[in-house]
């Protein structure tokens, strides 16, 4: 039983995203809000198709709130702040809710949860800024405070403090009447975690994160922008999900840190302008490639910004 028990615990960062590698001009500011929701129902073991299970579906609904000021023609300052619910929607032919697994897991394993999540605040310098946009970034976030949320067969995050420098690379063409924009990003994660001891030895869960994205901005028109994925994220050591991991591992609170998990998910977004300083954003991303975790994550937004231009 104890071999279908993995779920949304790996779904702490929402796939469907988009990326830019420019920075908002000075003085000006722009804020979002939307909502967004990730589900998932499968668990595959190590990089082992043919290994998956159909478990318990888990479901995370939130609300994105996301605010970025230009403090120069170079120097970008954001921050975004999600408040999620996470349940799981339980099926008695399948398990493992409702009351988790005997003593293996906590009495709360499969209760539900609302919660402020990880806040997230980033500053850019646009080193470069045309016609190749070259952007350093270094961002910190995180939620300790969701420390006990962490070990639930859903939960909100891996609740550690995250410090995370980055690069954006960017260019465009125009073909016609169509604007092609290409932007990469490439970020090393540096968690902040705790130390873990069982058959993989003593290691820091969870362990540092490569991330990474390339995306393909098409806009037919000045009203309407399609963008096209691709998003990746590949922990650097940890235990993966055996006999061993089973018996060690998943027994402490840091059952779904100390796992060596990977992804990658295809995303999608069109954003269609509503006045000149408002628009429409709807995304959604699906993981295509995973280890140790779900490999049917779907993940759903829907928001608006409001631009304010620099004033005078």
């Amino acid at each position: 039983m104890l071999a279908t028990l993995a779920l949304a615990a790996l779904l702490s960062s929402a796939p469907a995203q988009a990326e830019t590698a420019s920075t908002l001009p000075g003085g000006s500011q722009v804020l979002y809000g939307g909502l967004g929701a990730t589900h998932s129902r499968m668990l595959q073991f190590r990089d082992d198709a043919e290994g998956r299970q159909q478990i318990d579906p888990g479901l995370r609904v939130r609300a994105d709130l996301y605010g970025a000021a230009g403090l120069s023609d170079r120097v970008e300052l954001s921050a975004y702040l999600p408040v999620a619910h996470g349940r799981v929607l339980d099926s008695d032919s399948r398990g493992p809710c409702p009351g988790g697994v005997g003593n293996a897991t906590e009495p709360d394993y499969c209760d539900a949860w609302t919660t402020v999540g990880a806040p997230f605040v980033q500053a850019r310098w646009g080193l470069l800024q045309g016609p190749l946009l070259l952007t350093p970034a270094l961002g910190v976030g995180g939620d300790p405070w969701n420390a006990g949320l962490r070990g639930r067969l859903v939960t909100p995050s891996d609740a550690v403090v995250d410090v995370v420098p980055g690069l954006y690379l960017g260019g465009g063409t125009d073909l016609g009447g169509l604007r092609l924009d290409l932007v990469g990003k490439g970020a090393w994660a540096v968690r902040l975690g705790r130390q873990v001891d069982g058959a993989a030895g003593s290691f820091t869960a969870p362990a540092d994160e490569i991330r990474w994205a390339g995306e393909v901005h098409l806009a037919p028109s000045p009203k309407a922008k399609v963008e096209l994925g691709l998003h990746g994220l590949n922990r650097l050591w940890g235990a993966d999900w055996d006999g061993a991991y089973q018996s060690t591992y998943f027994t402490s609170p840091d059952r779904w840190t100390s796992l060596w998990y990977r992804q990658v998910a295809v995303t999608a977004k069109v954003s269609l302008a509503l006045s000149e300083t408002m628009g429409l954003h709807v995304g959604g991303g699906r993981v295509v490639a995973v280890r140790n975790g779900p490999p049917d994550t779907l993940d759903i937004t829907v928001g608006v910004h409001r631009y304010f231009a620099p004033r005078p």
